[in-house]
């Protein structure tokens, strides 16, 4: 897969995820993840080099782990389907990031 096909699947997968995390008004996470979709279109549409890519993935990721985390974050209404789409927002944030087969 090449990056411009990681980077659209990025959009998409944080897409899923803001559209949950919008519902909740008092979501500390919302302009993080709106910032990164930001980005992500900004390179889609102007273009990008693999040291930007790897910014990127790293400040995505850096609010996944430790105590009050993105991952300890639970919406008011189903923390299944946003754990769902925070997986796969840090898996394809990941794969920005990897050169080599995983």
């Amino acid at each position: 897969m090449d990056r411009t096909s990681q980077l659209e699947a990025l959009k998409r997968e944080l897409e899923k995820l803001l559209s949950v995390l919008r519902e909740d008004e008092g979501c500390n996470w919302l302009n993080h993840f709106e910032r990164s979709l930001e980005k992500t279109c900004w390179f889609l549409e102007n273009g990008y080099e693999q040291s930007q890519l790897n910014d990127l993935s790293s400040s995505i990721r850096s609010v996944y782990g430790g105590m009050g985390s993105f991952n300890d974050y639970v919406p008011p209404q189903s923390t299944w389907g946003t754990n769902r789409f925070s997986n796969r927002v840090w898996e394809t944030a990941l794969d920005l990031q990897v050169t080599g087969k995983r």
